[in-house]
């Protein structure tokens, strides 16, 4: 589920369940293997708002307010949502630095399930997880050049053939 919060409206009413309004609610048990469908209608709406504006009436005034344009301050969700919603990996996947950085995770054997560990484990021989320690300095390397490194990714993902070839390359990237 995800809901519209209206800024608009003083701290004290705007998070009370009469102004908080429902946008979409995504159905389970299991999460959807396309977010945008549930994401798209309603955003699809806000722009066209934004584009042709909302009337709205002011009763104080006893006025019509002819262009008010609505605006999305946030968007926000948990760790799952917020990956689900960028189209990422998530945080237990093999790079799953939220902020795009290129650190590596670590699994144990058999396990898909990937660890922001930066110093490697003794006796740890997991096959394509046993990359060197991450420092501090290295830290910052793996920062750098984010919007070249998620540029030259897209466009590996773009040129995938097939759905698993895409699966794959998403997983490496």
């Amino acid at each position: 589920m995800f809901i519209w919060i209206i800024h608009n409206l003083p701290p004290t009413l705007r998070y009370k369940k009469a102004f908080v309004i429902p946008g979409a609610i995504v159905p389970g048990p299991k999460k959807p293997k396309e977010l945008d469908t549930f994401l798209f209608p309603s955003l699809y709406h806000i722009s066209a708002l934004q584009n042709e504006g909302l009337q709205l009436w002011d009763t104080s005034r006893a006025a019509l307010i002819p262009h008010s344009i609505p605006m999305i301050a946030f968007g926000t969700a948990d760790g799952p949502g917020s990956a689900a919603m960028s189209g990422m990996v998530g945080h237990s996947g093999r790079y799953g630095c939220r902020l795009y950085c290129d650190i590596q995770g670590r699994r144990r054997a058999g396990d898909g399930h990937y660890f922001p560990v930066l110093k490697m484990p003794l006796d740890y021989t997991v096959q394509g997880c046993t990359h060197e320690d991450v420092s501090r300095t290295k830290l910052e390397e793996l920062r750098q050049n984010v919007p070249q490194r998620y540029k030259q990714n897209i466009q590996t993902l773009l040129t995938s053939r097939t759905q698993a070839e895409y699966q794959k390359r998403r997983l490496a990237t």
